[in-house]
């Protein structure tokens, strides 16, 4: 789906929503011009961010509608031309967790209203937190890495955009705006995430039994007995048939590759 096609899906849902709040489409079209006759001579929006958040969507849209038709909707990275990453050292770089950039009236934030941020940034990176399923609501303890977690969704417009869509959005307006888009790549995983379920063998494993009510390491091993590799591949084939059930009960083919709630209710 190209920049045009998110921002034509965003919009009806936009104006619906704003309208909501009690604006008419003659205040929204004079925010969205206002907004753009700034950007236009400045090169950024002078705003707080958490001015910017209480925007409506709708006129904000409109905004980047009217930048996209004025720089043109061919929108490609800044740095896709770039030989290496040593632009990375010359670049200003902010650290974003979208979760935490939230209107008032929400729970947490989300990849569609944190755009709004973006335009006020005077920088030329974005620095983005973990965004995947993840353990005990820590971002750094990842289920998976191919899942959008329901934190940064916005469940109003998932009508029109999926999760995956959502941040594509995001990305793509971050490009509009000049701006180049990292994440966190975690090496690590939740203790029990879907990948190292999956992929058992990676992942060091201590078995633990229950002997007259108490915890305790099981068959009589000490922790170092247990971490050889012959009782970790015991251990690997353990896991691996109790991961086989379990996708056989749902009708998976793997805790990575199925419906999203599926895989969340078997895992």
């Amino acid at each position: 789906m190209d920049y045009k096609s998110y921002l034509s899906k965003l919009k009806a849902l936009a104006l619906a929503e704003s309208q909501d709040k009690g604006f008419s489409e003659k205040e929204l079209n004079d925010i969205s011009q206002k907004l753009y006759n700034n950007y236009l001579t400045l090169g950024y929006i002078r705003e707080t961010p958490s001015k910017m958040i209480e925007l409506p969507n709708y006129s904000f849209i409109l905004f980047l509608e009217m930048l996209a038709s004025h720089k043109g909707w061919n929108i490609e990275s800044p740095v896709q031309n770039e030989k290496n990453t040593s632009w990375i050292t010359k670049s200003s770089i902010s650290f974003m967790n979208v979760r935490a950039v939230g209107s008032k009236d929400r729970k947490h934030g989300d990849f569609v209203n944190a755009t709004k941020v973006l335009p006020c940034l005077r920088v030329e990176a974005i620095h983005l937190s973990p965004f995947f399923d993840h353990a005990l609501g820590v971002l750094y303890a990842p289920e998976d890495l191919s899942t959008i977690s329901d934190d940064f969704v916005n469940e109003y417009y998932s009508i029109a955009l999926s999760p995956k869509d959502q941040l594509k959005f995001f990305i793509k307006t971050c490009h509009l705006l000049g701006k180049v888009v990292g994440f966190d790549l975690l090496s690590n995983t939740a203790q029990f995430s879907r990948i190292a379920l999956t992929y058992p063998e990676y992942f060091r494993w201590l078995k633990f039994e229950k002997v007259n009510g108490e915890i305790k390491l099981a068959d009589g091993k000490t922790q170092e007995e247990q971490l050889k590799p012959e009782y970790q591949k015991k251990i690997h084939e353990q896991v691996r048939q109790i991961v086989k059930n379990g996708l056989k009960k749902y009708g998976l083919k793997s805790l990575l590759d199925g419906r999203t709630e599926t895989i969340r209710t078997a895992h």
